[in-house]
């Protein structure tokens, strides 16, 4: 507040002089001194836009990271039930026409349960 008044006081006093060079400089120093500080505040501002802007990147970011660290280890259990129920589906297939005392020897049943089941596991 004691600034506003000490400007006033100069502003009239210039006024009451007759000095009107003296209060136009004074006049164009004020709105110059406004300008600044407007300037500063715009580029205050910019500078905190840009921060959160960068600190919501740097979340998406780690974000992205995460959903797709998740989805490496559900498609390499994927891909690891995938090669389980392959062998076990050549094994069964290999079986296919062997005489019947070598498919009793076998357990094939199971081995259909087990490659079949591969499929049905949830993920943890």
């Amino acid at each position: 507040m004691t600034m506003i008044k000490f400007f006033r006081h100069i502003r009239k006093s210039l006024l009451e002089q007759n000095k009107m060079g003296k209060y136009l400089k004074y006049a164009i120093g004020e709105i110059l001194l406004v300008v600044i500080g407007i300037l500063i505040a715009l580029q205050i501002n910019n500078w905190n836009e840009n921060r959160k802007e960068s600190l919501e990147e740097s979340s998406i970011l780690q974000n992205l990271y995460d959903e797709f660290s998740e989805n490496k280890k559900l498609f390499e259990k994927n891909m690891s039930a995938t090669k389980i129920a392959k062998q076990t589906g050549y094994t069964i297939m290999n079986l296919m026409g062997k005489p019947e005392e070598e498919l009793k020897t076998q357990n094939i049943d199971s081995l259909y349960i087990y490659g079949s089941r591969t499929w049905g596991v949830p993920s943890e």
